[in-house]
């Protein structure tokens, strides 16, 4: 499965223990953590994007300037050299932690606005290629 090889990678990559959102019992993870948003270096542990959002997160401007070296108009970004699969990139999420299963890529105060389970962290995405 991809998603196995993705977290392999990001934990060789980053040096880190890494699990994907779904896999995470958020019971355990520490209000210190969800407010200062720690994922982004790996503390507790690198948090790995839902597989389902791979490819809408892979549409967005950013992953295809990252991934693909194309810019908002679809042009080649000189001296940029494209990303192979599986290459990791950081993004924001936007969780409920009391409800893992939703989550959405709003970010600020749209993240926030959704309730007082809702946080907006840091997970790691890979380039689809």
């Amino acid at each position: 499965m991809a998603i196995e090889k993705f977290v392999e990678v990001v934990e060789k990559l980053f040096g880190g223990e890494a699990k994907e959102i779904s896999e995470v019992d958020w019971s355990t993870v520490s209000q210190e953590a969800l407010d200062n948003n720690t994922f982004a270096h790996g503390e507790p542990f690198y948090l790995i994007c839902p597989e389902e959002l791979w490819s809408e997160i892979g549409r967005l401007p950013f992953a295809r300037s990252f991934c693909a070296c194309l810019d908002f108009e679809g042009n080649p970004i000189p001296n940029c050299v494209p990303k192979p699969p599986l290459s990791p990139f950081l993004i924001g999420i936007c969780i409920d932690v009391h409800n893992p299963s939703s989550y959405n890529l709003s970010q600020g105060r749209r993240c926030y606005a959704q309730g007082d389970s809702w946080y907006q962290l840091t997970c790691v995405c890979p380039c689809l290629g």
